[in-house]
C-alpha cells in the first residue's frame, strides 16, 4: 500500500479570502530519488498554485452581483485543487515554464467549480465541500447563472493567456481548442449519465465511456493543456492525455466506491446518494450484470427509489459488498492505474515525472 501524505495550507489568506488548498505527495519521493529535489519542485508548485489562487480571486474579484458571492462559495470551501496542479504539471513534465500556464490554471478550477454547482443541481445534491450546495444557499436560478459566469470567466482567464511573454498565439489557440472540447465533451458524458439511469442493461465499456467523458476529461485536459503551453512534442502531448484519461477513469470508479463506503464527513457529501438518484456506477453496472434472483430485484427496487427507506438502501449497499462488485471495481480501478502509469514511459525521469506517478496512486488509494 502506497503511503499518501497530504501537504496542507491551512486557511492559507489571500486578498482577505480564506482558502483551504492541498496538493498530493507521495512520503517516500523524499527519499527514493535523492539528487532530483523533489521538495524544492513542491514548494514551487506550491508557491504557483497560491498564484493560481490569487488569480482566482482576480478573476472573481468582489462585485455586489450575487453571482460573484455564489462563485466564490465552493471556491472559499476548499478543495484539492487537483486540475490546476494537472496544468502546472503537464506543462513541467515537457519541460515549459510553468509561470507561463498560470491563467490557465486558474481557468481549470473555475470552469470546475461551474460543473460542480451544474453537476449537484442536476444530482439534486444538497452539500459540496461540507458546505452547502450553491442551488441550495443561493437557489436554483442564480446556481445556474453562475456555472455559467464560470465557464465564461475560464475563456476571460485562457484569453489572458495571450497577454503572458513568450506565449505563441497559436497556443493560446490550441488552449482554447482543448477547453472547448473538453466542455463539449463533458456534456455528452452528463447526457450520457442520465440516459443510463433508464436502462439496466448497461455494460462495462458503457459505463467507462461515459466515465472518460464525463470525469477523465478533466484529468487530461488540463494535462494536455499545460503541455502545450511548455512546448512539448505530439508525442509527450499524446501521452500526458492519455494518462490523464486512464487516471480520471480510475478516479471515478474510487469515487463510486467512497460514495458508498467512505466517510461521510471527509467525502463532504451525503453517502450512499448515488443509490437514491438511481446512478449506473461501475459497481452497480458490474452487480446488475452478475447478480439473479432475489439479490438483483432488491438493487433494482432501491435505484432511484425516492420512497426507499434507509434500511432498503442499506441492504442495497451491502448486497454491492457481498456481491464482490465493490472488490471487482477497486481492482479494476487499481488495474487501470498501472495502465495510465505506463503511459509516462516516454517521459524522462523527473521529479515533475515522480509526482505524476505518484497522483495516480493517490487516485486509487484516496479516501476523500
Amino acid at each position: 500500500m502506497v503511503k499518501i501524505l497530504e501537504y496542507d495550507i491551512h486557511k492559507l489568506k489571500i486578498h482577505n479570502y480564506d482558502y483551504h488548498t492541498r496538493t498530493i505527495i507521495d512520503e517516500e519521493c523524499f527519499t527514493m530519488s535523492k539528487g532530483w529535489n523533489e521538495e524544492a519542485l513542491l514548494e514551487d508548485l506550491g508557491d504557483n498554485l497560491r498564484k493560481v489562487l490569487d488569480a482566482i480571486h482576480d478573476i472573481l474579484n468582489p462585485n455586489e452581483l450575487v453571482i460573484y458571492e455564489a462563485s466564490r462559495h465552493l471556491i472559499n470551501a476548499g478543495g484539492k485543487l487537483l486540475r490546476p496542479l494537472l496544468v502546472l504539471l503537464g506543462c513541467k513534465a515537457v519541460g515549459g515554464d510553468i509561470e507561463k500556464a498560470l491563467p490557465v490554471a486558474a481557468g481549470v478550477e473555475l470552469s470546475h467549480v461551474a460543473s460542480l454547482i451544474h453537476d449537484d443541481i442536476i444530482d439534486q445534491g444538497i452539500s459540496r465541500r461540507n458546505v452547502q450546495a450553491v442551488h441550495v444557499k443561493y437557489g436554483l436560478h442564480t446556481a445556474v447563472i453562475t456555472g455559467d459566469l464560470l465557464i465564461l470567466k475560464n475563456f476571460c482567464a485562457i484569453a489572458k493567456n495571450a497577454h503572458v511573454n513568450g506565449v505563441p498565439p497559436e497556443q493560446i489557440v490550441r488552449v482554447l481548442n482543448v477547453s472547448s472540447q473538453a466542455g463539449v465533451t463533458l456534456c455528452e458524458g452528463e447526457c450520457m449519465d442520465l440516459e443510463f439511469m433508464k436502462r439496466y442493461d448497461v455494460t462495462e465499456e458503457e459505463c467507462l465511456n461515459m466515465y472518460k467523458k464525463k470525469t477523465a476529461i478533466g484529468f487530461s485536459a488540463p494535462l494536455v493543456m499545460g503541455a502545450i503551453l511548455g512546448g512539448g512534442t505530439d508525442r509527450e502531448i499524446e501521452a500526458l492525455g492519455e494518462f490523464g484519461n486512464l487516471m480520471g477513469i480510475a478516479f471515478q470508479i474510487q469515487d463510486d466506491y467512497l460514495g458508498l463506503f467512505g466517510e461521510e464527513k471527509r467525502l463532504g457529501k451525503p453517502l450512499i446518494s448515488d443509490i437514491a438518484e438511481g446512478k449506473r456506477t461501475f459497481l452497480v453496472v458490474h452487480a446488475l450484470q452478475t447478480l439473479q434472483g432475489e439479490e438483483k430485484h432488491c438493487l433494482i427496487s432501491a435505484l432511484g427509489n425516492k420512497n426507499c427507506t434507509q434500511g432498503e438502501m442499506e441492504k442495497a449497499v451491502e448486497i454491492l459488498r457481498s456481491s464482490g462488485s465493490a472488490d471487482y471495481a477497486r481492482n479494476k480501478a487499481a488495474e487501470i492505474v498501472n495502465e495510465a502509469k505506463s503511459k509516462l514511459a516516454l517521459l524522462p525521469d523527473t521529479p515533475t515525472k515522480k509526482i505524476l506517478l505518484n497522483m495516480a496512486d493517490f487516485v486509487q488509494y484516496r479516501s476523500r
